[in-house]
């Protein structure tokens, strides 16, 4: 439904079958192996699972959590030039929408 929405959103010039390719070439291009090696870290066994859900426990109280994904926040961007309305929030100031998935260990 989503692909539909923004297909249909004639500001932004696209067909939902132009949305639809567009999400398969991001996520072909996020599954190369050099970014999945360098950026996304699993634990690979019971015992790496085991200390940071006890991890989560300790700091928040959370039994069987062995990550988090932040439900995401709106940062404000200068008024672009382009496609100005396309980045236009609900509360009506630009911005772009940034979603965080981490486990207990932040790394950079």
């Amino acid at each position: 439904m989503y692909q539909k929405n923004v297909g249909a959103y004639y500001h932004l010039g696209l067909s939902q079958a132009m949305v639809s390719y567009s999400i398969h070439e991001v996520t072909e291009a996020l599954n190369q192996r050099a970014l999945l090696e360098k950026y996304i870290k699993f634990p690979k066994t019971p015992i790496e699972r085991e200390i940071i859900s006890k991890r989560f426990v300790e700091l928040f109280g959370l039994p069987g959590v062995i990550g988090a994904i932040d439900g995401g926040t709106q940062v404000a961007i200068i008024r672009p030039v382009e496609d100005e309305e396309a980045y236009l929030n609900r509360k009506l100031y630009h911005s772009i929408n940034v979603m965080a998935v981490s486990s207990i260990h932040f790394q950079i």
